[in-house]
């Protein structure tokens, strides 16, 4: 009777082994199915960031590149063309030194960014654009671009204006998503109005000004930059080009901007880009790519 007792023991463990074994099989089939959950963006505060240039008109020979204006075009990369050390398409290593700063830094120290792993896209406003601007736009983004490593995507021209209050998503405008960075033109004026303290100096012209918003979904720790704009003189850079060398300038005063927009704030040195006061300096300084290199190499954030 023993026996008997203890072999129906034995089976009804047994069933229960497999049958809790085939119950977790089925949990694990179960949870390899199911997709993650994307992440939710919650809006948090804005960082509106109004940087201006103020430049010296002096002619220089400037960083050349090339890249099918306003279209797809090729994207091959820009070595022969580019600084030593620079090469698009591919993430640069920071491998120099010099002055540079973030406008923003997390709790941690590291400037705020924008997503590394998804491009930057971007519109136009040819409004007022003066002839050849549309060249000089794309090769100021293929130099940051190769500074940066970060990919920017052009989605076409828009009727969009800059604003103070631009909202963030315009899904009737662009669809889905965070809206473009905007570049636009616009008077000359408008700038010298808003500018800090106005012109150091009455024969200095305001070229431009550009800024990102960012948002914080979680905390301060996750803030990120979303979007952002650009604005550029029109009479000022029609101005420019009218000099000696003055392609280079305007070139070297839109990668300005673009800093701008991914975080890089003004240093004294008059030898980098991101000089308030540009001089006749027309391609990047060591600290330039530092910085560059430094806010291209931001977390991925999906």
């Amino acid at each position: 009777m023993r026996l008997i007792r203890r072999v129906r023991a034995w089976r009804r463990y047994r069933h229960l082994s497999r049958r809790l074994a085939e119950l977790d099989r089925l949990d694990r089939r179960a949870a390899a199915q199911r997709r993650p959950k994307a992440p939710e963006y919650i809006l948090g505060g804005r960082a509106k960031l109004y940087l201006v240039l103020l430049t010296v008109l002096v002619g220089g020979i400037g960083v050349v590149s090339w890249w099918e204006p306003f279209g797809p075009g090729p994207r091959d990369p820009l070595d022969s063309l580019l600084p030593t050390g620079m090469s698009y398409g591919r993430r640069p290593a920071p491998t120099t030194s010099g002055a540079h700063a973030f406008v923003i830094r997390l709790p941690d120290g590291q400037p705020v960014t924008y997503d590394a792993c998804r491009p930057i896209r971007y519109v136009v406003n040819p409004a007022g654009m003066p002839p050849g601007g549309d060249t000089l736009i794309t090769e100021a983004v293929q130099v940051v671009s190769a500074a940066s490593g970060l990919t920017f995507d052009y989605l076409g021209v828009t009727d969009e204006t800059p604003g103070d209050r631009r909202p963030t998503r315009q899904p009737e405008r662009y669809g889905p998503g965070w809206a473009p960075v905007l570049i636009a033109w616009v008077d000359q004026s408008e700038l010298v109005a808003e500018a800090p303290a106005g012109p150091a100096d009455p024969d200095t012209d305001v070229e431009g000004e550009g800024g990102s918003t960012s948002v914080s979904p979680g905390g301060p720790e996750l803030t990120r930059y979303v979007t952002g704009q650009i604005r550029l003189s029109r009479q000022a850079i029609a101005e420019d080009l009218t000099r000696r060398g003055g392609a280079a300038i305007v070139r070297a005063v839109i990668v300005h901007e673009l800093g701008h927009v991914l975080g890089l704030d003004h240093v004294a040195d008059q030898h980098e880009l991101m000089a308030p006061v540009n001089t006749g300096q027309t391609e990047l300084g060591p600290g330039d790519r530092q910085g560059f290199a430094a806010v291209g190499a931001g977390p991925c954030w999906h």
